[in-house]
């Protein structure tokens, strides 16, 4: 009898033991049908980068989106791609299989699910407050403002503001979403930059992107270039943060022994930046572009200031020599002039800076030398 009993025993146990892992099995699909496929994962992230590539260089090529007719064929461009990448994340979002047609509480489980997944991504937060200012210009509106046009003219400002946090939040939690950021990044300030220094040396024509004026209390040399944001201050203020950027890489490609190859990447865009920053004639972006500059010497370890200086020296004399140059004609000269200019600057500035670092990376001697190179 108590053999029997402990067969029952054991058989019990099994049973459990095996219902236990049916479970578990049944929990395992459940939660890898709420998965996406390996495959779709870098097709998302392509996708959605490129939208946000694009939107960046459109609202370059608009105008910085200043004026509103600008920013109703971004807003339109912005929401179709926003809805074209959300259903392909419901395409490429597997749900869980069953069989038959799905009922209601198959639905809400399902919504359920997808609720989570979505909020695995901690950064939609910030696309909370662009929204909460789009409904706040938008309930204006409907209750009667004095400007019925401008508060609509607001309320898709900031939409447009709240889609592109979104998209950028997404693509800042998914893997590999940070080399879409650079490449943005360094497309339109390369875009803005050399289309604003090309114009001012008269090689490429771009209207309004120069701002001519005789009162000298706004311009020393009668012109200052405002590129395709065609507004001096803004661009200013812009070439100031891609040329603070800019000079942060060259200082960490400047600190190690780098190849010629990879220390030129790193500070190709520093000089034309620079000219840039000083042919807007912007004041305000003048300081508080040196303002960040010191801070980020001051915040810099001590072994990493020295690199800072030398990357800065030999871009930023060739662009104050540049602007100077650039300035007597009015940011007028004629093409073929303007762009010897530009080049020689170009080129000593790559030049000046690879025989820095290669003295930097020498013995005691040489680095003495380039330190009194850099003050000089």
């Amino acid at each position: 009898m108590e053999e029997a009993k402990s067969d029952k025993k054991v058989k019990w146990g099994k049973s459990d033991d095996w219902y236990s892992m049916d479970k578990v099995e049944q929990l395992d699909r459940a939660n890898q049908g709420m998965t996406f496929s390996r495959l779709s994962e870098p097709a998302l992230t392509v996708v959605l980068g490129v939208i946000l590539v694009v939107l960046l260089l459109a609202g370059c090529l608009r105008r910085g989106l200043f004026y509103f007719t600008d920013v109703y064929p971004i807003v339109l461009m912005a929401s179709g791609s926003a809805l074209i990448w959300f259903i392909l994340f419901m395409m490429c979002f597997n749900a869980p299989k069953t069989s038959g047609h799905l009922g209601i509480a198959q639905w809400l489980d399902y919504l359920k699910r997808l609720y989570v997944v979505i909020m695995q991504y901690a950064h939609l937060r910030w696309m909370l407050w662009p929204l909460a200012l789009a409904v706040w210009f938008g309930l204006h509106a409907w209750t009667g403002s004095v400007s019925v046009q401008g508060s609509l003219d607001e309320m898709l400002r900031w939409s447009l503001l709240a889609i592109f946090a979104l998209l950028t939040a997404m693509l800042a939690s998914r893997a590999n979403g940070a080399r879409w950021f650079v490449c943005g990044w360094q497309m339109a300030g390369g875009l803005l930059v050399l289309s604003g220094v090309l114009a001012a040396c008269g090689v490429l024509p771009l209207p309004y992107g120069v701002m001519r004026t005789a009162d000298p209390e706004i311009s020393s040399a009668g012109a200052r270039l405002g590129g395709l944001l065609q507004y001096p201050n803004a661009y200013g203020a812009v070439a100031g943060m891609y040329a603070l950027e800019r000079l942060a890489a060259a200082a960490r490609a400047m600190a190690r022994p780098l190849s010629a190859g990879r220390l030129i990447a790193a500070v190709l865009p520093l000089m034309p930046a620079q000219a840039a920053l000083l042919l807007s004639e912007s004041r305000g972006a003048w300081l508080a572009t040196g303002c960040a500059a010191v801070a980020a010497f001051a915040l810099q370890r001590r072994g990493a200031r020295l690199p800072l200086l030398l990357a800065m020296a030999a871009p930023l004399a060739c662009a104050a020599w540049l602007y100077r140059q650039l300035a007597a004609a009015q940011l007028a000269p004629a093409p073929v002039p303007g762009l010897l200019a530009l080049a020689g600057a170009w080129a000593a500035a790559l030049l000046g800076t690879l025989l820095l670092c290669r003295l930097w990376h020498s013995d005691a001697r040489a680095r003495a030398a380039a330190l009194t190179a850099t003050v000089l």
